[in-house]
């Protein structure tokens, strides 16, 4: 029996997962894309973009300080510590963000990037200007996906309506107050998690910024005697 090669012009595929990553399910979509798509075809979304920025978290921490006239602090720390080694998908409200000029984390464009960039994605000194004074209690993940030909953006940020991705929250494990203009920096990396490679491990790393050195121009309030220069 002979085989019948079929082309398609689209590709349509709701792939994401929690952090856009979570249960690897774009690899399918490119083994897909490879075999079937023609050249000049179109992919529904074309483009994806990972996020994050630092955030308050009162639903763990100032709510639990008095629940109708009794104090739950310590029930709100074991419910932290429940999170501290894995992430919390939850909605933020926008007044808990602490800046909304959050810079990408990784970028895909989905004609053509491949399975292996997916194994690993790291943000070194990722560097974030607070823009509301408050206490840092945690950080931030979202994503936003776009669509060719209509100018389209689905977007799972806490300024956009709700989802059911929603948003996904690494949890400190101390809060930080921090004021408008303080640059917060860390490391971030998502790696494949083996033997399970639907499954990702997160790894975020906080960094003193008044020691890291910080991009030229910078426009924090912090001083900081070294810079990335441009050669």
């Amino acid at each position: 029996v002979g085989c019948v090669w079929v082309w398609v012009d689209i590709v349509v595929s709701e792939w994401m997962g929690f952090y856009m990553l979570h249960e690897s399910m774009l690899d399918s979509v490119i083994e897909a894309r490879d075999k079937f798509l023609k050249p000049d075809g179109l992919m529904f979304p074309s483009h994806c973009t990972l996020y994050a920025s630092p955030c308050a978290l009162p639903d763990l921490y100032s709510e639990w300080d008095n629940v109708y006239g009794v104090k739950m602090k310590s029930f709100a720390q074991a419910l932290r510590t429940l999170y501290l080694n894995r992430p919390k998908i939850m909605s933020i409200q926008v007044e808990n963000m602490l800046a909304h000029n959050a810079s990408p984390i990784v970028e895909f464009n989905l004609k053509n990037c491949q399975p292996q960039q997916l194994d690993q994605i790291t943000a070194q000194r990722y560097l974030t200007i607070i823009e509301k004074s408050g206490i840092y209690q945690g950080v931030c993940f979202w994503f936003d996906v776009q669509f060719p030909t209509s100018d389209t953006t689905l977007s799972t940020s806490p300024s956009s309506p709700i989802t059911h991705w929603k948003q996904t929250i690494i949890v400190l494990p101390t809060q930080i107050e921090v004021t408008e203009g303080d640059a917060v920096m860390f490391n971030v990396q998502f790696k494949r998690n083996s033997p399970n490679s639907r499954h990702y491990s997160i790894n975020l790393e906080l960094l003193d910024s008044e020691h890291e050195t910080h991009p030229n121009p910078c426009n924090c309030n912090q001083t900081h005697p070294t810079q990335d220069r441009k050669s």
